[in-house]
């Protein structure tokens, strides 16, 4: 069985709210499954002339909150929902119908310590460092 590899493009929207040291913020952009498999990898189950898709392409987004403990120094929670992908085949196998479709979702948590360095006042560069625990849901 193929492995699935999700990841979440690095160029995202986000909005954030600020209150004190405590902040709350959501993203969203793309997620793409790598080695979802291919539509060819069907053939040694299917008689020839089968139909097949794969949508390995969703939106996704992620929800945090953080607080800020030093002026360059913060820790955050969030959840992230890299989407859901399908695959669906039909064709014969050894001469009778078949129907085949999938879904898969994937969907996490996350911890980070987030730190910032001032090159100008309204521009900083940013290092995070976190862990990702996420869990796929197949149906």
């Amino acid at each position: 069985m193929k492995k699935v590899i999700m990841f979440f493009v690095g160029v995202f929207f986000s909005y954030n709210c600020y209150a004190a040291n405590t902040y709350v913020g959501v993203g969203i952009g793309q997620a793409k499954a790598q080695d979802s498999g291919s539509c060819s990898d069907l053939s040694i189950i299917f008689d020839p002339g089968y139909s097949c898709s794969i949508d390995d392409t969703d939106t996704s987004y992620n929800l945090f909150a953080g607080y800020q403990f030093a002026p360059n120094v913060s820790g955050e929670l969030g959840y992230i929902n890299l989407g859901k992908y399908n695959i669906a085949a039909a064709g014969t196998v050894l001469g009778s119908p078949v129907e085949v479709n999938g879904d898969f979702k994937a969907t996490g948590i996350t911890a980070s310590v987030v730190g910032t360095y001032p090159i100008q006042p309204n521009f900083h560069l940013l290092g995070r460092l976190g862990i990702f625990s996420w869990n796929l849901d197949l149906d």
